[in-house]
């Protein structure tokens, strides 16, 4: 069983790969594929014991910017890339929502819904104040940031890949989730598959909040 955990969780990495290949494409900045896939698997690498994902971020980002892609693009794709990876976990919880209310409290019920429908609902409001006339903005300095940076963005959450992007990140975390339940099962724990959706995918959502070393502690905890 150990094996196999380890052979369903390899399959994340290419997955992982893949999505870092489609990002840079949706933004304007294209980066091959055999690029794309080595540079995931060595920001994933030093991720482990770098802060946060922010540390995975600049490795992949510094690589991107060495192969040939703008900064400002490199950026503008790592934002994209974290937004997409946020959504498909927003998704998962808000689908899992049945099965999280039987398992906690009306609370935590509450705070994962809330959560997960704010990052739903910013993305959505970011995509609403990009199609707005930058003749709005000229003379509002803290709107014009804001536009700018929904301006940047909309390309690659607003394209001919957005719904394979999303897709991809999406089928990565079902693979993390059937991965804690085989291991789960391998230690003698019950764990269902809708349980492990509706707790693994609230997990991963706080770990990637700046606070930890790639979520280290928050995980466990």
């Amino acid at each position: 069983r150990d094996d196999l955990v380890t052979g369903v969780q390899t399959c994340a990495l290419p997955i992982l790969g893949l999505r870092w290949f489609l990002v840079p494409k949706s933004v304007g900045a294209p980066l091959p594929l055999r690029a794309a896939v080595p540079i995931s698997y060595i920001g994933m690498f030093f991720g482990q014991f770098l802060a946060a994902a922010v540390g995975s971020d600049a490795i992949r980002g510094w690589f991107a910017y060495r192969n040939g892609i703008g900064i400002r693009a490199a950026v503008t794709s790592l934002l994209v890339d974290r937004i997409f990876g946020l959504l498909a976990l927003a998704f998962l919880i808000l689908a899992s929502m049945p099965v999280l209310s039987d398992l906690t409290n009306s609370d935590v019920t509450f705070a994962a819904f809330a959560g997960s429908a704010g990052i739903v609902g910013a993305t959505i409001a970011g995509l609403l104040v990009a199609s707005i006339p930058p003749s709005f903005f000229t003379r509002r300095r803290i709107l014009v940031s804001l536009f700018e940076f929904a301006r940047g963005v909309r390309p690659g959450l607003w394209s001919g890949t957005a719904i394979g992007t999303l897709s991809v990140s999406v089928s990565m975390h079902l693979i993390y989730i059937s991965a804690a339940v085989l291991i789960a099962r391998a230690l003698g724990v019950s764990l269902s598959y809708l349980e492990a959706l509706a707790v693994v995918a609230i997990v991963t959502l706080i770990s990637n909040l700046p606070i930890s070393f790639n979520g280290w502690g928050v995980r466990e905890g």
